[in-house]
């Protein structure tokens, strides 16, 4: 599956290839944009970008599998990649890791994504 040209928000909530993205997952991208300082919808095109795309959309990648459990192949899907590309991005975030700085960084994320992700779950019950 690829990801249509021309990114679109609707209502806050991303649609690739035709399937509409939840909250959460929206807000994962939207974190891992910001913080390598790089516009949200550029991870989703079919262009590898430059460095800080590269990374951001690595990190999304990373936060989707990590944090909110999804697998490799719906996670390759949204971003129109294949799931080896999204188990070497999460092996590469996972590496980068050993950086302290950029630990805390993953683990500010982390925590960002799965309080929301739980608030929404709770809401919803």
């Amino acid at each position: 599956m690829r990801v249509l040209s021309g990114e679109r928000r609707e209502a806050g909530l991303w649609r690739q290839a035709g399937v509409r993205r939840d909250l959460v997952g929206s807000l994962a991208l939207d974190l891992a944009a910001v913080a390598n300082g790089v516009d949200a919808a550029v991870l989703v095109r079919e262009k590898r970008g430059r460095a800080a795309v590269v990374r951001a959309r690595q990190l999304a990648m990373y936060l989707l599998n990590s944090t909110l459990s999804r697998g490799m192949a719906e996670i390759g899907r949204q971003f129109g990649r294949d799931r080896a590309t999204v188990r070497h991005a999460c092996q590469l975030i996972e590496d980068a890791r050993d950086d302290p700085g950029f630990d805390r960084l993953v683990e500010t994320l982390h925590v960002e994504l799965r309080s929301f992700a739980e608030g929404v779950t709770d809401a919803a019950a």
